[in-house]
């Protein structure tokens, strides 16, 4: 099935059925988008082939089962958008070796389990970590304070518990500084040229944050988002002044905290 396509792109149509597994085949495929339409079942579970797949977006279908452990193989893989789903069940430790992930955004579905150390440990280049509106248990591990990366942290309407760890000062991407805007959000829209010259964007990244109890979806303004968010949990204490004073910009991060609420008992 075309083995040499680069492109994909199939978004917001009324596609249904099963995700066919010929894609699985298609080994010079580049980027995936098959977001906005009625797919359902479960992700094939046969992606060790796609070693030059660099976005894979199946957000917004009607996909349930569990993550299927061979997307750990997507080695060039930058950013993995399942938002939206019915997908269930734990996340496979084999994403722990996606190590050039920059946006993960698992939002929206029915994960469970914790929050896995690895995150922390093996996916450094995360810019984006959405995990909002999940089933999700336990405490914040200390691990997610190596992402420095981190520009995005939303934990949000999970039923987590215990304390705020406070190394979130360690977020210093979250600091504002003159960059350019490659520096600030290298992974831009897709430009695609067509047989006649002329160039379209086919893809453009998005995600979507709770602003203010308002659920925003960015795309163009995506680099300018900072933002955390852990709101509708079961936090019981944060010393968030610890974390503000730690941190360079004291005003940024205080806009950012302040969207912790909910249950935590001290702000």
């Amino acid at each position: 099935m075309m083995p040499g396509l680069t492109l994909f792109h199939l978004s917001n149509n009324s596609l249904n059925g099963n995700i066919p597994v010929s894609l699985c085949k298609m080994g010079g495929l580049r980027f995936l988008d098959l977001s906005e339409n009625q797919f359902s079942g479960g992700i094939p579970n046969c992606w060790s082939k796609l070693q030059h797949l660099r976005v894979m977006d199946l957000s917004s279908n009607i996909l349930d089962d569990h993550i299927p452990s061979s997307l750990g193989s997507l080695q060039q893989l930058r950013s993995l958008h399942l938002r939206n789903n019915s997908l269930q069940g734990k996340l496979p430790a084999s994403l722990e070796k996606l190590k050039l992930l920059h946006i993960l955004d698992l939002s929206e579905n029915a994960l469970n389990g914790t929050i896995p150390p690895w995150i922390g440990e093996g996916l450094s280049s995360l810019s984006v970590l959405v995990v909002h509106s999940n089933r999700f248990q336990g405490e914040i591990p200390q691990e997610l304070c190596h992402l420095t990366s981190l520009r995005i942290l939303s934990l949000a309407h999970n039923e987590m518990t215990g304390t705020i760890p406070s190394c979130f000062h360690n977020f210093t991407a979250m600091i504002a500084k003159e960059f350019s805007m490659k520096e600030q959000w290298p992974y831009g829209p897709t430009i695609f040229d067509d047989l006649f010259g002329f160039q379209s964007v086919v893809y453009e990244e998005n995600v979507w944050v709770y602003i203010k109890g308002m659920q925003l979806k960015y795309t163009k303004t995506l680099p300018f988002l900072f933002s955390i968010d852990l709101s509708r949990n079961r936090f019981m204490e944060a010393d968030l002044e610890d974390m503000l004073e730690k941190n360079i910009l004291k005003e940024k991060l205080n806009k950012a905290m302040l969207k912790l609420r909910g249950s935590i008992a001290v702000l």
